[in-house]
């Protein structure tokens, strides 16, 4: 046997096995000092920094190891829940004892090699034993016998809380840094070290214990709720907080109660939504409804310094914004603009309540926002309701407003709009109703423009382009039209027909269907005669008419009383028949004016009014055979001179009927916005990845939201048209290809 052998030899009988036996048996065992000094001396003599170093480090090492085996984790292998705590606490004892005693007879290993080698000391060695043979093969169990316990303290006011302190510097003891294990002042054996890691402690014991806490007061927090409509709400959770505070201090790091006050807080927050979803509404909605706003102002001058305080009330307003919204939504309503002046005045209502109570917090302005944002884009077609309601405003309010006025009331029209996510499907509903009011002189031209410019600040230049250009029209028949008075031989009326003429440019107004008839001859003169002169001015252009626009006055003569009628282009050509003929059947009638069946039945019937029947036929009602005889009523009387005849004109028709977002029109302008905007996009970058690409054209575009399956159709056309290709090197970036 060397001589090494024969020191460890002593060493196992004069250290290790006294330490084993006598600590399993007590753990307050005190090792005998001519015992230790022995064994130190032992060492000491026959240390050698290079050969029996390691050798001495090795056997302490072992000696841990097979301590945490064969006693540590036996005493635990039976133990139930109820006694298990117990019993690893008395064996944490032992093992610190063991370590602590190991580490005094083996001090010059750590002095001469540990520490010239830059290895664990030997105190370092005991908690890394600790964790790898022990610690990991029981921390589960550990940890649910430690929450049990602590529970059970604060659900039975237990005082003694010394097994659940214990229990938890295990966890923070086991993952110090630069870790020594030293007797205090008091004699107890105590690891030392840096508090680097709390990943144990949190996870087995901070974590356990806060989602604990989050259930529970997401039960009781519900009691709380009708707190918030006297104001004392704020008074009970800062009695709940000092409670769990003197319950938690003694137990927990200081770091723990700060998470633990925000957990409460998170919790009530959470349970006042449950009530809110249960009931349907906001807890504070009575206060709301009932402008009891000095409690709500009072409540958040307290609240607001805490952030998930002040949450708490957000979320009740804003609960309280999306109920009362939907609740309007859902109104059947005999007239849409009403459901609009309802919304109008909701927000008008919120912005008080905002300013009064909320000191014009942001985060409450914002939020109402974008709730009424998110609402309101849930009506169906609201982007059609929407521009009727400005198409009635502009015709009824906008005249009657001083510059002033007109502004703010114009300004509150394109907050509307914003709130829409499909401006350009307003856009095109608000151009057939303006298109109807411009045909009927029924618009205040500064008042148009004025809003057009607005929306065009809201909703981009490009896509308003159509409705300055639709007035500017106007403006331009205008001057056409004095024109034609002036230098026309005719002066604007030949054969003493005057003919007023609108020149609508094509492309610009809503799409019209030409219907296509045979023009009486006094109106072909008409119409002959201002196209000589607009082909004077104009070389090259093509005229369209759009017969079913137009509008006739025409006298009746025959009569004791000098009737005017106010026909359309069609029932004027019907009614210049019966200049040369008595009567005439409906199909003579549609030969001689080459009108579809439709088209004639529905200008003719209106001839029929029982009020003012200006013809006779024998059928009775509303229907129209084509054998059907019709003859001028020769008693004609009506106690009004003028007398309207014109059914509604189509464009009106058009302009009470929302527009499909699938229409080949809007598709159409919706993909040219796609692709100028990828252009855009690329051309600006050079160089960018497919998902930065989708990414930007979403933020760009304002006036819908497009899908990125149709982002991605637009770039791959791009691409065969030649203007994007793909990176070879990452087929995932695109290239912009510059003109040539």
């Amino acid at each position: 046997m060397t001589e090494i052998d024969q020191v460890i030899e002593s060493i196992s009988a004069d250290l290790i096995t006294p330490l084993m036996n006598g600590i399993h048996l007590d753990p307050k065992f005190q090792m005998p000092i001519d015992k230790l000094s022995t064994v130190i001396s032992m060492i000491q003599k026959c240390y050698d920094d290079y050969k029996n170093g390691p050798i001495f480090y090795e056997v302490y090492n072992e000696s841990l190891q097979l301590y945490a085996k064969n006693l540590f984790l036996a005493e635990l292998k039976d133990d139930n829940v109820d006694t298990f705590l117990d019993k690893f606490l008395e064996e944490w004892e032992k093992y610190k004892a063991f370590v602590y005693w190991m580490k005094k007879g083996f001090c010059y290993v750590d002095r001469r090699y540990s520490n010239r080698f830059k290895l664990h000391s030997l105190g370092k060695i005991g908690l890394e034993t600790f964790k790898s043979e022990i610690f990991k093969k029981i921390e589960a169990k550990l940890k649910d016998c430690l929450i049990q316990w602590i529970i059970a303290i604060r659900e039975n006011n237990l005082t003694d809380t010394s097994r659940a302190k214990n229990g938890i510097s295990v966890f923070l003891d086991t993952f110090k840094d630069n870790a020594d294990i030293i007797k205090n002042e008091n004699r107890d054996i105590i690891w030392t070290g840096d508090q680097n890691d709390l990943n144990a402690y949190q996870n087995n014991v901070e974590d356990p214990i806060i989602h604990y806490l989050k259930h529970s007061y997401r039960e009781s927090g519900k009691d709380l709720s009708q707190s918030l409509l006297t104001g004392e709400v704020f008074a009970q959770l800062q009695a709940i907080f000092t409670y769990e505070e003197n319950m938690w201090k003694e137990l927990l790091l200081p770091s723990s109660l700060e998470k633990i006050k925000k957990a409460i807080i998170q919790a009530v927050v959470d349970s006042f939504k449950d009530v809110c979803v249960e009931s349907g509404s906001s807890i504070l909605e009575s206060l709301y409804e009932e402008s009891r706003w000095e409690i709500l102002k009072n409540d958040f001058e307290v609240y607001s310094s805490s952030p998930d305080l002040k949450k708490m009330i957000q979320i009740q307003f804003e609960t309280y914004v999306e109920s009362k919204l939907i609740s309007l939504s859902l109104i059947d309503w005999k007239e849409t603009g009403d459901l609009i002046d309802s919304i109008r005045q909701f927000k008008e209502h919120l912005d008080k309540i905002v300013s009064a109570c909320y000191g014009n917090d942001q985060s409450f302005s914002k939020s109402c926002e974008a709730i009424i944002r998110k609402c309101i884009n849930t009506i169906p077609d609201i982007a059609f309701i929407v521009a009727k309601y400005c198409d009635k405003s502009m015709s009824k309010d906008a005249n009657r407003l001083e510059h002033e006025e007109l502004q703010i009331f114009l300004s509150d029209l394109i907050s509307l709009i914003s709130y829409l996510k499909e401006q350009d499907l307003f856009v095109a509903n608000y151009s057939k109703f303006l298109g109807k009011r411009l045909l009927e002189d029924a618009f205040f031209e500064d008042s148009e423009r004025s809003f057009i410019q607005m929306l065009a600040t809201e909703c981009g230049s490009s896509l308003v382009a159509k409705l300055s250009a639709m007035i500017k029209d106007i403006t331009s028949s205008r001057i056409s039209q004095n024109e034609y008075i002036s230098q026309s031989r005719s002066k604007g009326a030949p054969k003493g027909i005057e003919i007023y003429v609108r020149l609508l440019k094509e492309g610009t107004w809503p799409e019209q269907k030409i219907e296509e008839f045979q023009i009486p001859y006094e109106l072909g003169v008409a119409v002959a005669d201002y196209l000589s002169f607009y082909h004077q001015r104009h070389v090259g252009r093509k005229l369209s008419w759009l017969h079913h626009l137009g509008s006739v006055e025409v006298r009746l003569l025959g009569y004791s009383s000098g009737y005017v009628l106010t026909v359309n282009t069609f029932q004027c050509s019907i009614l210049l028949l019966f200049n040369q003929f008595s009567e005439l059947a409906v199909k003579d009638i549609r030969q001689k004016t080459d009108l579809s069946i439709k088209n004639l039945k529905k200008n003719l019937i209106m001839f029929f009014n029982p009020k003012y029947p200006l013809f006779l036929k024998e059928s009775s009602g509303k229907t129209l055979n084509d054998n059907e005889i019709i003859r001028i009523n020769p008693n004609f009387s009506y106690s009004l001179f003028m007398i309207n005849y014109m059914p509604k004109v189509k464009i009106a028709k058009q302009a009470g009927q929302a527009i499909n977002p699938d229409t080949n029109e809007i598709q159409n302008e919706r993909r040219y916005l796609l692709e100028s905007i990828i252009i855009k996009v690329a051309k600006s970058a050079k160089r960018i990845s497919h998902i930065a690409l989708i990414e930007r054209v979403i933020n760009e575009i304002k006036t819908f939201t497009p899908q990125s399956s149709n982002i991605k159709e637009r770039i791959e056309d791009l691409i065969f048209r030649g203007l994007l290709e793909r990176d070879k090197l990452d087929s995932n970036c695109y290239l912009y290809i510059a003109e040539q």
